[in-house]
């Protein structure tokens, strides 16, 4: 590892990261609250014409009746992300875009948490220019430490692409601007409302009645992770989660747009705290996803919903802030090239189907990529709060395994790799008393799973992710990344 850089910024070349921007924060600090943080909510949700699923195929089909309130006989709509196609036929409750502001000992950070299935790399990027092209862009921080992930609710328009009708794309441009516009619009305006704040950190165990891994192994990371600002006064600013559990307990026979589980767990936290709430999901791969006992549908979402939400809120209660001292910022952000074996994933971001990296993939014969169809970039970036907090992120739904350890051979494994080297997991390069993982920030690459558990004949969600020797380069770049804070 080399140093570029000695100023307050670095720049580190590593073999397994690329190049790293690091920033390390020095001891001395100007007059001024040491922490200041902002939040902002904007609506997301789409316009479309509802119509009424006679047949309860999911779906419109010719001669069902539908709201044609722009009266061209032809039913608007769009393809909601997850579980086959469907239509919405209505709203169940409003898709937001929430954004935490947050500056400490004069650095700043922003965290966008966006009600949709996922985000490409591309259409991330974007957003983020569009947010520092605008006339407060000098009140914004750098590009890499703008932070926009997905909570991923599979009851939300599709905005991969891979859930529209055969070989058609299911995303839809103009709702995607949409989103992208929103995004700017949250992250200027939390910054327009920053204030003096003080920080606290809690953590809960809940995963009995909350969770279940559908696939084996059977291991889940069962930890919520949270953080809230508030004023000095104590009025709430922000509270933030990280849950490692799919957003899809409304399950598959819904047809209303919906948040999920987070939408009632944020309205929860909002109603007996105040301030705004930011949902997560962190370490949900392969694949997490709500206990699905009865009741089901939106009773479910509500249960789930609610029981994270007091969970939380007896966390929180038993926390206190943290010295403004002990939280001097240290930042890394970088690209980790990740090869991309998946054919059919291959195909679909060539062909258009999946949005927003046709522009980023690219060939090369170097390590890890050599022998694979392209090379993608992954970004990543963390942030690392004295010794109190390293908050990290993962362009896609990651394995608890990769993050904790105990990687181990699903029950009824018969793949390639039983001997494959077990990845390191990401938590032996945390430090910390605290950790928050954001899971499918600034993409959504898929899934990324152990090498020696690939077996997509059996373990069907495999084929959603780039391939078995991804997790192996991810987790080589981001422990290097992790390293460079320590």
């Amino acid at each position: 590892m080399s140093l570029a850089s000695n100023t307050g910024y670095a720049l580190l070349r590593h073999p397994s990261a690329g190049w790293l921007s690091l920033l390390m924060v020095a001891g001395c600090h100007g007059p001024g609250p040491e922490v200041r943080a902002g939040a902002s909510v904007v609506d997301i949700t789409p316009d479309f014409e509802p119509y009424t699923d006679q047949n309860g195929n999911r779906r419109w089909d010719e001669g069902e009746p539908f709201d044609d309130q722009d009266g061209d006989a032809v039913p608007d709509s769009l393809w909601i992300g997850g579980f086959g196609l469907r239509q919405p036929t209505g709203i169940h409750d409003r898709l937001t875009c929430r954004t935490l502001a947050l500056e400490i000992f004069g650095e700043r950070f922003s965290f966008t948490a966006v009600d949709a299935l996922g985000l490409s790399l591309e259409r991330i990027d974007s957003a983020r220019l569009l947010a520092l092209a605008g006339d407060t862009s000098a009140d914004l921080p750098p590009a890499d430490r703008i932070i926009i992930a997905s909570t991923h609710t599979h009851q939300a328009p599709d905005t991969v692409g891979v859930f529209g009708p055969s070989l058609t794309p299911g995303w839809d441009e103009a709702y995607l601007q949409r989103v992208e516009s929103g995004i700017a619009e949250s992250i200027r305006s939390a910054f327009g409302a920053l204030q003096p704040a003080e920080l606290l950190l809690a953590v809960v165990e809940a995963d009995q009645g909350f969770v279940i891994d559908i696939d084996s192994p059977d291991i889940r990371d069962p930890l919520v992770n949270i953080l809230q600002l508030r004023a000095p006064q104590h009025q709430v600013i922000a509270t933030v989660v990280a849950v490692a559990n799919h957003p899809e307990a409304a399950w598959a026979e819904n047809t209303l747009l919906s948040a999920d589980y987070p939408g009632v767990l944020r309205e929860r936290l909002e109603q007996r705290f105040g301030g705004t709430a930011l949902y997560f999901s962190s370490d949900l791969g392969l694949m997490q996803t709500p206990d699905r006992s009865e009741p089901s549908g939106f009773d479910r979402v509500d249960r789930i919903g609610r029981a994270y939400a007091d969970a939380v809120i007896d966390s929180v209660q038993r926390a206190d802030p943290i010295a403004a001292e002990k939280l001097r910022p240290s930042f890394a952000a970088t690209r980790i090239p990740i090869p991309l074996q998946n054919v059919e994933l291959y195909a679909g971001i060539v062909s258009g189907v999946v949005e927003g990296y046709g522009r980023s993939l690219y060939s090369s014969e170097s390590p890890p990529c050599a022998g694979a169809l392209a090379c993608l970039d992954a970004p990543v970036a963390a942030l690392r709060l004295g010794d109190e907090l390293t908050l990290f992120t993962v362009p896609g739904e990651i394995c608890p395994e990769l993050v904790l350890g105990g990687i181990r051979l699903p029950d009824d494994y018969a793949g390639p790799y039983p001997d494959a080297p077990r990845e390191e997991p990401l938590l032996s390069h945390v430090t910390t008393q605290r950790r928050m993982l954001l899971g499918l920030a600034q993409a959504e690459v898929g899934y990324l799973y152990p090498k020696c558990t690939h077996d997509p004949e059996r373990h069907f969600s495999q084929g959603h992710g780039p391939g078995p020797d991804a997790a192996a380069a991810f987790n080589a770049g981001l422990g290097a990344l992790l390293d460079a804070l320590r």
